[in-house]
């Protein structure tokens, strides 16, 4: 009986565990956020020709998979330094040997660097 019981709360501890992902791909449309940052934070953040905010920034980003994102980030506009206009463009895109999903968890810009190819911090394998 106490046996039993071990595997009956083993199967609930992995059930509870089933649903924390956060990550979400049905019909092979992905969806997730993606936190942009930059050093110093307050670049102003552009995609698809639309300002969404400031760095640090959350990028939500629904689409079908593979896509391709491009992100602009604009300096700070109170700043006595010279920083520049940073371009970098993201790959999402499904694997087939391990049977995942790839995209950058987080995208980094260096406001002082001219632009440069994309430099991802942290990539994430969805499966």
């Amino acid at each position: 009986m106490k046996k039993i019981a071990v595997i009956i709360f083993v199967f609930v501890i992995f059930l509870s565990f089933a649903g924390c992902s956060t990550i979400e791909v049905y019909d092979n449309v992905f969806r997730e956020k993606i936190l942009i940052v930059s050093d110093p934070p307050g670049a102003k953040i552009e995609v698809n020709n639309e300002y969404l905010g400031d760095t640090p920034y959350k990028l939500q980003i629904e689409s079908y998979v593979p896509c391709e994102i491009t992100i602009y980030a604009y300096p700070p506009s109170l700043s006595t330094e010279k920083y520049f206009l940073q371009k970098k463009t993201i790959y999402i895109y499904y694997d087939y040997a391990t049977k995942g999903i790839f995209f950058p968890a987080k995208v980094y810009f260096d406001m002082r660097q001219r632009e440069l190819a994309p430099r991802i911090d942290q990539w994430t394998n969805v499966k």
